[in-house]
């Protein structure tokens, strides 16, 4: 009788993951990168962008302004991402923002 209930259980577990797309029906997994060793390992990370402070002063300028898909966004220097800034906590900071996006207007209540 055990024997049955783990056979039933092996089929309702393959069912469900075939119905969830777990059951190897889809298509295949994308090829692992190898490293120097030979290794399986992920795709590399992009290179994120950063403000170091020069003098004690990290400043950035960044632009608000709609992207490819017409939703706001921020900008700097011509790139969608805003950067990671470098500064101690005692250094100086200093943001500017300009902006393209119109204004936000309400409807009017009556």
């Amino acid at each position: 009788m055990r024997h049955v209930n783990v056979t039933a259980a092996a089929v309702i577990l393959a069912i469900s993951l075939a119905s969830c797309g777990g059951g190897g029906a889809s298509a295949p997994a994308p090829a692992p990168t190898t490293g120097v060793s030979g290794a399986a390992n992920p795709p590399p990370l992009a290179t994120l962008p950063e403000v170091d402070s020069v003098n004690g002063v990290a400043t950035l300028t960044l632009q608000a302004k709609f992207d490819a898909n017409s939703r706001p966004a921020f900008f700097w220097n011509g790139q969608e991402v805003a950067p990671t800034t470098r500064s101690a906590s005692f250094q100086t900071r200093t943001c500017t923002s300009t902006g393209s996006l119109p204004r936000l207007t309400r409807p009017a209540t009556t």
